[in-house]
This record gives C-alpha cells, sequence and structure tokens, in this order.
C-alpha cells in the first residue's frame, strides 16, 4: 500500500511537472500576447484620438475661413448696396426735386422777364441791331411779361424783336438769323450751372455717414 502511495504521488509529480512545462509557455505567451494586443490598442487610441483632433481642428479652420469670407462679401454686399441707395437717392429725389422746382419757377412771368432782360442786357454791349426772336414759355402772357421788363429792353424788342409764346421749357431763348446765334438762358442751362455747384455739397451731405 505504502508502494502504492509512492507510486500516486510519483504520478501526481510527473503530471504536475508536464502541466507546468505545457502550461507555462502557453501561460506566459498569452501574457505577452496580451500586452501586445494591450500595446497595439493604445496606439491606435492614440493615433485615433490625434487624427480626430486634427479634423476637428481643419473642420474649425475651414469653418473659420468660410465665416470670415462669408463676412467680407456680406460686407462688400452692404457697402454696394448704401452706395447704390445714396446714388438713386441724389438722382432720383434730390435732383427730380431739384428739376421740378426749377421748371416751376423759371415758368412763372416775373422770372422769365428776368431771363429776358439779363440775355438782351448782356448783349447790348455788342451792339443788338439786328433782327432777333424772343422765344418765352407757353403761357406767359406778354402783358404781364412787359410789365417785368426793363424799358431799353421793350424798346429793343420793339424795334427789332419778335416775342414767341410757345416754348416748353421755362426762361428764354433769343434767335439771331442773320448771325446764325442762339443763346439760352432756360430751365436746362440754369440746372446744369446749380448741378456743378450744388453736386459737391449735396454729396457731401448726403454720403456722410
Amino acid at each position: 500500500m505504502k508502494y502504492a502511495n509512492n507510486t500516486s504521488e510519483t504520478i501526481q509529480r510527473i503530471l504536475q511537472a508536464i502541466k507546468e512545462e505545457a502550461l507555462e509557455p502557453s501561460k506566459t505567451e498569452a501574457e505577452e500576447t496580451i500586452a501586445s494586443a494591450n500595446a497595439e490598442s493604445e496606439q491606435i487610441l492614440y493615433e485615433a484620438n490625434a487624427r480626430a483632433e486634427s479634423i476637428v481642428a481643419e473642420a474649425t479652420k475651414k469653418a473659420s475661413d468660410q465665416i470670415k469670407a462669408a463676412k467680407v462679401e456680406i460686407d462688400l454686399a452692404l457697402k454696394q448696396a448704401k452706395l447704390q441707395l445714396k446714388n438713386d437717392l441724389t438722382q432720383n429725389l434730390f435732383k427730380k426735386e431739384l428739376k421740378e422746382s426749377l421748371s416751376k419757377e423759371m415758368h412763372k412771368t416775373q422770372i422769365v422777364a428776368r431771363a429776358v432782360n439779363i440775355v438782351l442786357e448782356s448783349l447790348e454791349k455788342d451792339g443788338l441791331y439786328s433782327k432777333f426772336s424772343l422765344v418765352v414759355p407757353d403761357g406767359v402772357f406778354e402783358k404781364e411779361l412787359t410789365q417785368h421788363l426793363a424799358q431799353n429792353v421793350i424798346e429793343k424788342i420793339e424795334k427789332f424783336g419778335e416775342l414767341k409764346f410757345d416754348s416748353v421749357f421755362g426762361g428764354v431763348i433769343l434767335k439771331i438769323q442773320e448771325k446764325n446765334m442762339v443763346v439760352e438762358l432756360t430751365e436746362n442751362q440754369v440746372e446744369q450751372v446749380l448741378d456743378r455747384f450744388v453736386s459737391d455739397s449735396l454729396k457731401a451731405f448726403v454720403y456722410s455717414d
């Protein structure tokens, strides 16, 4: 019986040795595989995080660039719209109002008479002895017009001139047929003069922020 026990113990030791000899390398290999897998997974995770951060940074920069570009375009569009609005305001409001107001004034009998006086008196120094015609706005009455004319102008008209009441423009148009000469003092001429002098101050007012 004692022999049997010794044999059993011997067998158990042998089996244990075989087990340890067979399993120890596998255990070591498994541990190494696990360690390698852990290291690889950590590397993969690190690279994934780095890539994710790079993607986020790139997307953020791209979005920032797009926002800046959009802001520049919006600012430019606003400036262009503001400029167009001011141009429209100048052309369609101020100048339109000026033109209408000027036309209304230049059709008034007293203003027409002053225009006639200015035109004829300005040519007096050159000696206006040729036949001429004065064209004034339709709707002006000769009797009323004469009341506002200078005496020397009336005499000049009676001697050399002819009054015609058929102009659509306010003011007066002087025509000297023999000299092929036309002198105008109409709303169009006055508007051009006013536009040259008013434009700068008007634009400074309109375009000021």
